[in-house]
């Protein structure tokens, strides 16, 4: 019996991902990075695919679209490397890029300036987090909120219930994430 904790990566990836597809005209690519399984002592056993990606994945197949997929070291020098290569290689058939985390958009962003493209008019850029720096940045970034405070509130009361209550079915505390469009993509604008 397995409970689960967690949040709707996979829906706000397809949400975000239906979203970029109907309000821009070229190809999405996807910058992901691999999770690592760790073992109970600390020791990266192996990788494990992350929900977004699966997404992004299962979305292009079902929407027969270009699987633009780049997966990096977990950082924003590759991000920004990445999505260089993405532009160079696809030039403007590339109409939007969404990116595992806000920290690695910061590359794309920076990627951007490079070819002197500006996020949000010249190629979307969405991300996943929500960090409080994503709003400052010029342009804002459009990011998408992960309720990682909310996620470890219920799985320290999911434990302590788990402590006191015998039962015999599992349980899914699915807490959702939110879509806050910015700058870098806004199809309400």
């Amino acid at each position: 019996m397995v409970d689960i904790v967690d949040t709707n990566l996979s829906e706000l990836t397809t949400d975000a991902l239906d979203q970029l597809n109907t309000h821009t005209k070229g190809d999405i690519a996807f910058i992901g990075c691999a999770r690592n399984q760790v073992a109970l002592d600390g020791r990266i056993v192996g990788k494990v695919p992350d929900a977004r990606t699966k997404a992004y994945k299962k979305w292009t197949s079902l929407h027969q679209k270009p699987e633009i997929y780049k997966e990096i070291q977990p950082d924003t020098g590759s991000a920004m490397a990445v999505a260089e290569g993405l532009i160079s290689e696809y030039g403007q058939r590339l109409s939007a890029i969404l990116v595992w985390s806000d920290p690695f958009a910061i590359g794309v962003m920076r990627a951007l300036s490079k070819y002197h493209l500006l996020p949000g008019k010249d190629l979307a850029v969405m991300s996943f987090d929500d960090l409080e720096f994503s709003s400052f940045l010029t342009p804002s970034l459009s990011s998408i909120w992960i309720p990682k405070t909310e996620l470890g509130f219920q799985a320290i009361l999911h434990a302590k219930s788990l402590t006191s209550l015998k039962r015999n079915w599992t349980v899914r505390n699915i807490i959702p994430g939110k879509i806050k469009y910015r700058e870098t993509f806004n199809p309400y604008k």
